[in-house]
Order: structure tokens, then C-alpha cells, then sequence
């Protein structure tokens, strides 16, 4: 329901008609709307998180793993029916609308992933595998900008060939700052 809707359709009385049962049956699990969309967001992360970062989480810090964190993004975004990088697009592109603490919800989890990808990109550079001039919050927002415009255009424009595209566009950043290569 919510890689259809994003969180804001998350609802009780949607819940309640998808799952075919009274609305009374669904608040007994979720006594409020905010209690089911932030349970909704906690599992499209806890997902994510299996289906991307974790099963590399043992592959060499550095380049290697940041290009595999990209790979598996980018595989996800492909494939996914629950997405969690689309519900975080669509709990943050209104937040002015959206429940505060729902809001707080992804910008927390947005900043982890923010991090946890600039923190790779620092292990790059400290394993000398990207230069010095690799800025890793910023080759971190390219990644997530990428990530971002591959779901839009797969789920808004039927574009199956957009995660592809955004891989091949994220492997050019991160190895656009490796030793020897061309100025970005």
C-alpha cells in the first residue's frame, strides 16, 4: 500500500479495506495513524537495510563497498514492490503536510544513510583509493540524488532502464575522484 500511496495514503481506513478487516480490528494493532506510518516506514527501512547496505556489509571498506552499496541500490530500486527510498522521497517532498513526528522519522533515517555513505567515501579517502579532494557529504548527496531520480523515473515514468542508467552515473562519481583519473 505504501509503495503506492507513499505514507501520507497510509491509513487506518485504507489498511482496514486492504487487509479486510474492521477499522476497530486494525487500531488494535495501530491506535493512530501516526503509530501506523511510522510502523509502515520502520519496516520499508528495515527492508532497505537487508536488501542493500547489510549483505555488503563484509565486503572491504573503501571503493569496493561503496560500489556495491550502488549496485544493490540500484537493484533494489529496480525490483522492489515495498520501496523504501520512495517513501522516503514521499514523506519528505511535503513535509509542511505531513505528521511531525512522521517527518522526523525520515529525516532521521535520511541522515543515517546520508552518513553511512559519506563515511564510506571517507574510508576511501583514508585508504587512499579516492583522492583528497573526494568531498564525502557531497559525493554522498550525488549518490542519493541518483538513487532518487531512478525511482522517480522508473515508478512516475515507466522507465525500466533509469536504475542502470543511475548506476553507471554513480560508479563515473566515485570514480571520477580515484587516483589518476580525469578532474571531475
Amino acid at each position: 500500500m505504501a509503495g503506492v500511496t507513499g505514507v501520507e495514503g497510509v491509513t487506518i481506513a485504507r489498511l482496514a479495506g486492504v487487509a479486510g478487516l474492521s477499522r476497530s480490528g486494525v487500531t488494535r494493532h495501530f491506535p493512530t495513524r501516526q503509530a501506523l506510518q511510522l510502523e509502515t516506514l520502520a519496516r520499508a527501512f528495515d527492508a532497505f537495510a537487508h536488501a542493500v547496505p547489510l549483505p555488503v556489509a563484509s565486503r572491504p571498506a573503501g571503493v569496493e563497498r561503496l560500489l556495491a552499496v550502488c549496485e544493490r541500490w540500484t537493484a533494489y530500486l529496480s525490483h522492489t514492490a515495498f520501496p523504501g527510498v520512495a517513501l522516503l522521497a514521499t514523506a519528505s517532498a511535503s513535509p509542511g503536510g505531513a505528521d511531525r513526528v512522521v517527518v522526523e522519522a525520515v529525516r532521521v533515517r535520511l541522515e543515517r544513510w546520508l552518513e553511512l555513505l559519506a563515511d564510506d567515501v571517507r574510508t576511501a579517502v583514508e585508504l587512499r583509493q579516492l583522492t583528497s579532494a573526494a568531498d564525502p557529504e557531497g559525493l554522498a548527496y550525488e549518490l542519493h540524488a541518483l538513487a532518487m531520480a531512478a525511482d522517480q523515473s522508473r515508478r512516475m515514468l515507466g522507465d525500466d532502464r533509469a536504475p542502470a542508467r543511475s548506476l553507471a552515473l554513480m560508479r563515473r562519481a566515485v570514480l571520477a575522484h580515484a587516483p589518476g583519473a580525469a578532474a571531475p
